[in-house]
């Protein structure tokens, strides 16, 4: 009965910890592919949805956080900071988006709204 008690914490204890490093991986620099992912993502919220939909907000919040680990550009990196605040402001325009994602459509070589 203890043996099987000492294994089952183990398990618990190893799964803690697997699933405490598999967050972190996600934490680490963002490849390209990653960040114009996300930035494609976006585009396809504003399809879905007005300038007031959730999805286009979640959608900005994830870019925001892929921009700042992304080591490819300073510019790309910089522009995270205002991302992140109008994925916050729950209200944007085109205009303000397409300002704040210019660097990151350099680097994935469309304008936001136009990955197709």
């Amino acid at each position: 009965m203890n043996r099987h008690k000492i294994s089952t914490r183990w398990m618990v204890g190893a799964t803690a910890v697997l699933s405490v490093l598999s967050g972190c991986a996600a934490q680490g620099p963002a490849t390209k592919a990653e960040l114009c992912s996300d930035f494609d993502a976006v585009s396809h919220e504003l399809y879905r949805g007005v300038f007031s939909d959730n999805g286009v907000f979640r959608a900005a919040g994830d870019l925001a956080g892929t921009a700042a680990r992304y080591d490819g550009s300073t510019a790309v990196q910089a522009s995270a900071d205002g991302i992140k605040k109008i994925s916050k402001s729950r209200s944007t325009t085109l205009n303000e988006l397409r300002n704040a994602t210019i660097a990151i459509a350099d680097t994935c070589g469309h304008p936001l709204g136009l990955n197709f």
